[in-house]
């Protein structure tokens, strides 16, 4: 009898372990609730130890059959639906295993530092407009979000940590408010689900969002500098590349945003290149050959850097990023000119981040009409008498108010005064009674000045200068 009972538990032993053995493991970004790029063909990727592996997805009678590697890794594609949901997808090695309430919509990946990384929930002392609201209008809106978790690394990693929420007052609290927001916009435009991927860690350096391979094809000089400036491991070149961005690659989503610059203001000569450098791999890290996945950033916002409202740092990193946009195909850029806060590097209107992000992408990559998401250029500077007329591009369509703050202009000695600007006849008139003679103007040109020009559909108008003095 006891021999029967050892004979009969060893055999539920072995059993079990055949059971396990073939259980499916997957990767923390397939999981409940997530959110798959609608009309698209996406990965799905994973371990088992069987030698066959079937998917079966709720939205259609098709069965996927793929093989298992010898090294017990699996990946196929499989395609999916117009928006909706919820749906199952169904992997079977042997034994089930189900993800559920999964929806079909627009996935987005969203990285950077602070401003990226900021919680609906504010940071102490720092709140975000909007985000009472937000939170009790959660399950209003079908917006998904997948934090992904902290982590460092040496070498590329293949998985990240982190879950995908469902929409509930308590994930829109975690989640980023810049991100959110932008979200929420998208969904409220477009009607269908979203889902947001946020990639992002506070104070850190855009050499550490690529890696090392990328980083070495920059100025040396360059990155030697900005790494003896800042040497903690999350800003060293390749280091949140690694573990936050590289395990991220299999995922189908739509585009990319960003929110980043504030900790690479001295960099401003090359962070252009950098931004370019970065976008290249991010892009070729997701095999898009042909520079198809968006890429829309936001402008650093006005602040006081280095405690010093009256220096530029600011303007100057705002230029590189407008050269950035000439170099980087299939992008755009969220302007903040007028929402930046003086002493708090970390503004709370978020909601307009958010719907400017999504403008830029409504407009870009949706093809929604009748959007004016361009940034002013200026066509023509004439001096005339006492004052410089300047003309811009008729795509900013027009200007106001009609008499605006945060302009400044100079005659031969380059000392720039604080001027009066007015819009008259397509134009703006640019004077003071400082300058007899002017040569040069700029506009909101300091790290943190009041300035208020914008389009009629109120897109704020970077900050510019008609001069190349060195400074």
């Amino acid at each position: 009898m006891m021999k029967k009972r050892y004979l009969l538990s060893l055999c539920m032993a072995v059993l079990l372990a055949v059971e396990l053995q073939a259980k499916v493991v997957l990767p923390a970004l397939l999981c409940d609730n997530m959110v798959v790029q609608q009309n698209s063909v996406v990965c799905l990727w994973g371990k088992s130890d069987a030698s066959v592996l079937t998917v079966k997805p709720s939205w259609t009678e098709k069965e996927y059959r793929t093989d298992v590697s010898g090294n017990g890794s699996f990946q196929l594609w499989i395609e999916t639906p117009s928006a909706g949901g919820p749906f199952e997808i169904e992997f079977n090695d042997g034994e089930k295993t189900t993800v559920r309430n999964v929806m079909a919509g627009e996935v987005w990946i969203c990285a950077g530092q602070s401003n990226m990384d900021m919680p609906m929930s504010g940071y102490p002392g720092q709140p975000v407009n909007g985000a009472l609201e937000a939170v009790v209008e959660a399950k209003e809106y079908p917006v998904h979000v997948f934090m992904v978790n902290r982590k460092l690394s040496k070498q590329t990693e293949e998985q990240c940590e982190g879950k995908w929420e469902a929409p509930s007052a308590e994930s829109v609290m975690h989640s980023s408010a810049t991100a959110y927001f932008f979200a929420k916009n998208l969904q409220k435009s477009l009607q269908v689900p979203v889902g947001i991927i946020v990639s992002a860690w506070g104070g850190t350096s855009i050499l550490s969002w690529m890696s090392e391979k990328s980083v070495n094809t920059l100025p040396s000089d360059v990155t030697k500098a900005c790494v003896e400036r800042d040497s903690r491991e999350q800003n060293l070149p390749g280091r949140l590349f690694n573990a936050m961005i590289h395990p991220l690659k299999n995922y189908t989503a739509k585009g990319f945003i960003w929110y980043q610059g504030e900790h690479n203001l001295q960099e401003h000569l090359t962070y252009d290149v950098m931004m370019k450098t970065m976008v290249d791999e991010w892009r070729n890290s997701w095999n898009d050959k042909k520079n198809e996945m968006p890429f829309y950033f936001v402008q650093i916002a006005p602040y006081r850097y280095f405690n010093n409202s009256m220096e530029i740092q600011r303007p100057l990193i705002v230029e590189a990023q407008k050269r950035a946009l000439e170099l980087i195909p299939n992008s755009g850029m969220a302007t903040t000119t007028d929402i930046g806060e003086e002493f708090c590097i970390h503004p709370a209107k978020k909601p307009v981040v958010g719907l400017r992000l999504a403008a830029c992408a409504l407009a870009g990559t949706y093809h929604v009409k009748g959007l004016c998401t361009s940034d002013i250029k200026i066509e023509e500077i004439k001096p005339l008498d006492n004052k410089m007329i300047l003309k811009f591009n008729s795509d900013f369509r027009s200007v106001y108010p009609a008499r605006m703050k945060g302009f400044e202009i100079a005659g031969k000695d380059r000392k720039f005064y604080p001027a009066e600007a007015v819009f008259k006849n397509g134009t703006i008139e640019v004077r003071s009674d400082s300058v007899a003679h002017p040569e040069a103007v700029r506009y909101a040109f300091r790290n943190y000045v009041e300035a208020d020009m914008k389009n009629v559909m109120g897109v704020a108008a970077s900050s510019f200068r008609t001069d190349n003095w060195n400074e």
